[in-house]
């Protein structure tokens, strides 16, 4: 399976086929569950549920059973910022741990990395790991 981007949508591409939009609208950006505003990582799971990551959106999208309408599993949808439930300047990275029960995320401008639950549904059942500003770590949780 070969994944792609065009004007926003997750396109597949299988054994050179025509390429089949399985997320977001062709040639619409936006903030809605079933749009993208510059995409940049995807990740499959084990259960075949799709995770984008949304850059100018701020968020980290799931699609769950071949669905179009994604859920918000890490950040705000729209909203730039510092709080706990909010990244700085989009995901830059995102990571599963093994088991795929948490991810873990990058969140350069705010310079802290950020650990959620994988069956999320909100965007906010997150915990803050690690906390660095000028070289000194700040927080450290488990």
């Amino acid at each position: 399976m070969i994944l792609a981007t065009f004007f926003c949508p997750i396109l597949v591409n299988v054994c050179w086929t025509t390429p089949i939009l399985i997320a977001g609208l062709l040639h619409s950006s936006g903030s809605s569950p079933s749009q993208f505003d510059y995409p940049q990582g995807v990740h499959v799971d084990s259960k075949q549920n799709l995770h984008v990551r949304d850059y100018f959106n701020y968020r980290l999208q799931k699609f769950v059973d071949e669905s179009n309408i994604g859920v918000t599993i890490a950040g705000i949808s729209g909203s730039m910022a510092t709080a706990l439930n909010q990244v700085g300047n989009g995901i830059r990275y995102f990571w599963f741990d093994p088991t795929e029960m948490y991810i873990y995320i990058a969140d350069c401008a705010n310079h802290r990395i950020m650990r959620y639950l994988t069956n999320s549904t909100t965007g906010d059942n997150m915990e803050l790991l690690l906390m660095v500003e000028t070289g000194v770590v700040l927080q450290i949780h488990s």
